[in-house]
């Protein structure tokens, strides 16, 4: 019973998201750090410099992470047998082709169910 509570309330908070998700595109990498350069330029009142070093760093570690993700996927794919990575193939196409069609399911279920009123955001 405790379980179809919950699933019914993690089912209606993703809901409520998604459709305020959907009636504005997300917004990309860049525009998170800008908004978050932002907020920290007026709560800790930076400077221009600051700022401009601030976006450099960001950079800097974005490139990192990349380069990183690449690492681990080229060291990876080198542990496994070529059966084993023609499988691992199989199953991330499957995985993306399961997601998509969740997400195609759940933007038909909440274009059905479209609530009252403006998003929130």
């Amino acid at each position: 019973m405790y379980r179809l509570l919950w699933l019914g309330a993690f089912v209606s908070v993703l809901a409520v998201s998604l459709s305020a998700q959907q009636a504005q595109p997300p917004d990309s990498p860049k525009q998170k750090r800008e908004r978050w350069i932002e907020r920290l330029q007026k709560e800790l009142q930076l400077s221009p410099q600051q700022q401009e070093q601030l976006r450099a760093l960001f950079r800097e570690h974005q490139q990192r992470l990349q380069q990183e993700r690449q690492r681990f996927r080229e060291q990876f794919s080198q542990l496994l047998t070529p059966e084993q990575q023609e499988k691992l193939k199989q199953l991330l196409k499957e995985r993306r082709e399961r997601l998509q069609h969740f997400r195609k399911q759940l933007r038909q279920w909440l274009e059905d169910t479209e609530p009252e009123g403006p998003p929130y955001r």
